[in-house]
């Protein structure tokens, strides 16, 4: 189970390493570059609006059903045009509760056409993710990888030939810019089906059961309320910035900014729990010890997160005047504490994960509930004055108070060893790599040099602080021989 578990981790990593990078960096933020803050800042303030709610296209349907078809591959036929029919019908609702908001928030005629293509993008997406989830609890990982890659490769294609022509990348606007997304995940949801029937032998458009659509949204409320929940402290600030501060749409552009740093970071991590759940889930329904699985995942994902935190700490005004234009220190400073989040991030992915194959719901909707209350009381506080900063300290905050809960619940409710050499050992490897990263700053006038090589001495520190190990990668991912 480790060796399937590595090797397949290793090959969804790199199809996305290639890919994904590329988009948010020449792609994503050349869009921001050419349209200027305000106009981004608009389209990511209807953005998070679209994903705070965005649960109403799934009601839990995903998670789910990636954990019961993980625990009996049949159950592919059973669900699968129930579930879309049911998907249709939340796609109706959610649509409309979208935009009743919007005529609520008085929006132009403009961001209402915008809102509309990005209400269609969201919606092919959750049907992507979907198809996604029953491919990889069918064990398809490395399928899994590269149709998780689908959209962004093909967007790399539609805007690389806009932006290589003059005339079309004169002209571009944040309208093009949705349009291709929409044709992007339109494509990417026709090829996804295609390789789902060719994986599943068997029959999967079976007649629309009624009852069991209802019994499906019924085994799905808790999940539900648990991505609501999630959504509402991760996306809300968005709408609250754009709402509460008198420059609220530049501020957005500020911070969608830096927030896109930290969303690579996170398409890596996330991938972690795109393979752990349906591997906790059936380690769990077969009554398997899971102690190894979680080692290897907290030992490959940790030092990973804390890597790059720290150098993006170190070094954000840096990276930030390499991306972006115009820069101040203000811009670094929101970019800073959005990335100190990243290791909480890695928790997260790891053990409420954990908690989510188990089915501890009333513990996970607990963790929900108590970021959703610090992340909006602090920011409707805060923001009207101190604007993005605010927004990405108290995220900070909340993603590291919702990363503790969920490791000191999974360790409680699983009886996982306390590994306290673990996490002393984690602690000495973020003090002592910080404490480098700093050093190399000030003697190195070449940061990106400085970066990439503290960044291999952290890689070096991992194998001394005993989290990587070459004896054991090479028994992991080398076949055995007799």
């Amino acid at each position: 189970m480790k060796r399937f578990f590595v090797k397949n981790l290793f090959f969804v990593i790199l199809v996305n390493v290639l890919i994904k990078p590329f988009w948010v960096f020449f792609i994503d933020r050349t869009v921001q570059n050419k349209v200027g803050y305000t106009q981004f800042g608009t389209y990511w303030a209807l953005l998070n609006t679209t994903l705070v709610f965005q649960i109403i296209l799934d009601m839990g349907i995903l998670n789910y059903t990636n954990k019961t078809i993980a625990q009996s591959n049949d159950q592919v036929g059973k669900l699968f045009s129930s579930t879309l029919f049911a998907k249709l019908i939340l796609f109706a609702l959610y649509a409309s509760i979208i935009m009743g908001l919007s005529f609520s928030l008085q929006h132009t005629a403009q961001e209402r056409y915008l809102l509309m293509g990005i209400i269609g993008i969201q919606f092919l997406n959750s049907f992507l993710q979907y198809i996604r989830s029953i491919i990889s609890a069918l064990h398809f990982f490395k399928l899994d990888g590269i149709v998780s890659i689908l959209d962004k490769l093909l967007m790399i294609g539609i805007c690389g030939i806009l932006f290589l022509n003059s005339k079309t990348s004169a002209a571009f606007n944040i309208h093009w810019f949705v349009i291709a997304q929409l044709g992007s995940y339109l494509m990417s949801v026709i090829i996804a089906l295609w390789i789902l029937k060719l994986l599943y032998k068997k029959p999967f458009w079976n007649r629309i059961n009624r009852a069991r659509i209802v019994q499906i949204i019924k085994d799905s409320l808790p999940y539900a309320a648990l991505i609501f929940l999630m959504s509402i402290y991760m996306r809300s600030d968005a709408l609250l910035l754009e709402r509460l501060h008198p420059n609220g749409n530049f501020e957005n552009g500020i911070y969608a900014s830096a927030y896109r740093l930290l969303d690579v970071g996170n398409m890596i991590a996330l991938l972690f729990a795109g393979v752990l759940l349906p591997m906790f889930s059936k380690q769990l329904a077969a009554k398997q010890k899971i102690n190894e699985l979680v080692k290897v995942a907290v030992h490959l994902l940790l030092p990973f997160t804390i890597i790059i935190a720290s150098i993006a700490i170190v070094w954000s005004e840096e990276i930030m005047a390499f991306l972006y234009h115009p820069l101040s220190t203000y811009d670094a400073q929101v970019f800073a504490w959005l990335m100190a989040s990243f290791p909480a991030f890695g928790i997260i992915y790891i053990y409420s994960t954990l908690l989510t194959a188990n089915g501890n719901m009333k513990q996970l909707i607990g963790m929900a509930s108590l970021g959703v209350c610090i992340n909006l009381s602090l920011n409707f506080f805060f923001i009207p004055s101190k604007g993005a900063l605010a927004c990405a300290q108290i995220a900070c905050l909340t993603e590291w108070v919702v990363a503790l809960y969920a490791f000191f619940y999974a360790v409680k409710l699983l009886q996982l060893p306390k590994n306290y050499s673990l996490c002393i050992r984690l602690i000495l490897f973020t003090l002592l790599f910080i404490t480098i990263a700093t050093f190399s700053k000030t003697v190195f006038t070449q940061w990106i040099f400085a970066a990439l090589g503290t960044a291999c001495m952290g890689i070096a520190l991992g194998f001394v602080f005993q989290f990587f190990s070459v004896k054991e990668w090479k028994n992991t991912l080398l076949p055995k021989t007799n």
